[in-house]
């Protein structure tokens, strides 16, 4: 429902609002929503902010198809710290470079792997 229609819905049920209120409150249930939940199926990848620049970590839920966390580095055991504290990852789709592999063995040990070649996970 769009801003302005809900703020017309709730004015009639009797809550005077704003529309910038209801979306507001709108993408801050989402967030937490979005928060809460641990994914099962995970994609790490490297990025960079931009060209040349020093690389770091992307997690994505691939059921969701949503951004997870970023991670400062391309490091083995970032990946592993956040493997083994903040994620129920069952199955982790990676690359074929060593280092994402590494961590998730070290992370998630009981989690299967897939090597994606050309990121296609």
């Amino acid at each position: 429902m769009a801003g302005r229609l809900a703020e017309r819905v709730l004015a009639r049920l009797g809550f005077a609002t704003s529309d910038q209120t209801v979306l507001r409150l709108l993408k801050a249930r989402a967030i937490q929503l979005v928060s809460s939940r641990t994914p099962r199926v995970v994609g790490i990848d490297d990025w960079a902010r931009s060209k040349g620049q020093s690389h770091g970590t992307i997690v994505v839920d691939l059921e969701e198809r949503s951004v997870v966390q970023s991670l400062p580095d391309r490091s083995s055991a970032s990946v592993a710290n956040w493997l083994a504290c903040d994620s129920g990852a069952e199955f982790t789709g990676h690359d074929r470079h060593g280092l994402y592999a590494e961590g998730a063995r070290q992370g998630a040990p009981n989690a299967g792997q897939a090597a994606d070649r050309f990121d296609l996970l």
